[in-house]
C-alpha cells in the first residue's frame, strides 16, 4: 500500500487477501472497522504512522499468527483481533495504555503478548479464551473488567 494512505477500509470478507505490504503511513493514519476481517492474513505489521484501529479490524482471521503494533498506535476499539483462533503471538504498543474490550476473544491459541509494560487497564473480556494468565502482565496493570482475571483480585469500575 502506498506510504500516502491515510485510511484503509474495505478489504473485509477478501479470503484471498494473505500479505499487506505498508512499510509506513502518514501521520494518523487510520485503519478502519473490519478493514481486513475474515481475510486470509497470516501476519501483520501495523507500520509507523497508523495512529487507529477501529473495531474488528482484524477478526476472524484463521490463519493470522503473529501481530505488531507500531508504536504509533495510540487507540484501539473493540473486539480487534476476536476470533482469530491461531493467532500465537503480539507485539503490544508502547503508546496503547489499554486492551480494549473483547481484543483478542477466543483467540484460543495466544500465548505471548510482548512489550506490555505501558499497559494499565486491560478491559472487560480482553483476553477471554486465550492462553495469556494474569502471571505474564506486568504489575502495573491495576484495572481489570469484569470477569477478567478474577484470581487477581483486582477490579476497577471505570476501564
Amino acid at each position: 500500500m502506498p506510504s500516502s494512505l491515510a485510511s484503509v477500509w474495505g478489504f473485509g470478507g477478501c479470503s484471498n487477501l494473505e500479505t499487506i505490504i505498508w512499510e509506513k503511513a502518514p501521520e494518523g493514519a487510520i485503519i478502519g472497522s473490519e478493514a481486513f476481517a475474515n481475510t486470509g492474513i497470516k501476519e501483520i505489521v501495523i507500520p509507523e504512522g497508523v495512529a487507529i484501529i477501529g473495531n474488528e479490524a482484524f477478526a476472524w482471521n484463521d490463519n493470522l499468527t503473529k501481530v505488531t503494533l507500531s508504536n504509533t498506535v495510540n487507540c484501539m476499539n473493540g473486539e480487534v483481533f476476536e476470533n482469530c483462533t491461531n493467532l500465537q503471538e503480539v507485539t503490544w504498543s508502547n503508546s496503547l495504555y489499554y486492551m480494549p474490550d473483547e481484543t483478542f476473544v477466543n483467540c484460543e491459541n495466544l500465548t505471548v503478548v510482548n512489550n506490555t509494560d505501558n499497559i494499565r487497564s486491560i478491559t472487560y473480556s480482553a483476553l477471554t479464551g486465550t492462553q495469556i494468565t494474569s502471571d505474564q502482565l506486568p504489575d502495573n496493570v491495576h484495572c481489570f473488567g469484569a470477569d477478567e482475571f478474577a484470581s487477581r483480585n483486582m477490579s476497577c469500575r471505570y476501564c
